[in-house]
Protein backbone atom coordinates (compact mmCIF):
# COMPACT_ATOMS: atom_id res chain seq x y z
CA UNK A 1 0.00 0.00 0.00
CA UNK A 2 1.83 3.46 -1.30
CA UNK A 3 0.09 5.34 1.42
CA UNK A 4 1.58 2.95 4.49
CA UNK A 5 5.03 3.05 2.77
CA UNK A 6 4.78 7.38 2.09
CA UNK A 7 3.64 7.74 6.18
CA UNK A 8 6.04 5.16 7.12
CA UNK A 9 8.75 7.01 5.61
CA UNK A 10 7.70 10.20 7.12
CA UNK A 11 7.12 8.94 10.81
CA UNK A 12 9.48 6.44 10.44
CA UNK A 13 6.95 3.63 11.97
CA UNK A 14 5.46 0.99 10.02
CA UNK A 15 3.09 0.59 12.91
CA UNK A 16 1.59 3.66 13.16
CA UNK A 17 1.53 4.51 9.45
CA UNK A 18 -0.73 0.80 9.50
CA UNK A 19 -2.89 2.56 11.91
CA UNK A 20 -3.06 5.67 10.75
CA UNK A 21 -3.81 4.41 7.21
CA UNK A 22 -6.58 2.23 8.51
CA UNK A 23 -8.16 4.46 10.87
CA UNK A 24 -8.24 6.96 7.48
CA UNK A 25 -9.92 4.02 5.56
CA UNK A 26 -12.48 3.66 8.03
CA UNK A 27 -13.45 6.98 8.65
CA UNK A 28 -13.65 7.20 4.86
CA UNK A 29 -16.03 4.29 4.24
CA UNK A 30 -18.01 5.30 7.32
CA UNK A 31 -18.75 9.12 5.74
CA UNK A 32 -19.91 7.01 2.57
CA UNK A 33 -17.06 7.89 0.48
CA UNK A 34 -16.66 6.92 -3.21
CA UNK A 35 -13.30 5.28 -3.70
CA UNK A 36 -12.33 8.47 -5.59
CA UNK A 37 -12.75 10.63 -2.53
CA UNK A 38 -11.11 7.97 -0.61
CA UNK A 39 -8.11 7.79 -2.65
CA UNK A 40 -8.42 11.89 -2.83
CA UNK A 41 -8.59 12.57 0.95
CA UNK A 42 -5.70 9.73 1.48
CA UNK A 43 -3.87 11.71 -0.77
CA UNK A 44 -4.32 15.18 0.55
CA UNK A 45 -3.75 13.87 4.10
CA UNK A 46 -0.07 12.60 2.93
CA UNK A 47 0.39 15.68 1.50
CA UNK A 48 -0.29 17.80 4.86
CA UNK A 49 1.46 15.26 6.87
CA UNK A 50 4.60 15.75 4.28
CA UNK A 51 4.25 19.65 4.60
CA UNK A 52 4.46 19.41 8.02
CA UNK A 53 1.13 22.02 8.33
CA UNK A 54 -2.58 22.07 7.55
CA UNK A 55 -3.83 24.78 4.94
CA UNK A 56 -7.33 26.02 4.57
CA UNK A 57 -7.20 24.55 0.74
CA UNK A 58 -5.76 21.22 2.05
CA UNK A 59 -8.61 21.00 4.92
CA UNK A 60 -11.47 21.67 2.84
CA UNK A 61 -10.27 19.04 0.06
CA UNK A 62 -10.10 16.62 3.04
CA UNK A 63 -13.40 17.55 4.50
CA UNK A 64 -14.95 17.34 0.77
CA UNK A 65 -13.12 13.86 0.54
CA UNK A 66 -15.60 12.30 3.27
CA UNK A 67 -19.70 12.12 2.43
CA UNK A 68 -20.68 13.49 5.86
CA UNK A 69 -18.84 17.12 5.46
CA UNK A 70 -20.43 17.97 1.73
CA UNK A 71 -23.59 18.98 1.86
CA UNK A 72 -25.59 17.14 -0.55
Amino acid sequence: MLVVQSIAQMTGDLDKATDIAFLLNNAFIASGSDIANAERGLDQYVKMLSKGKVEANSWSTLQEAMGFFSSK
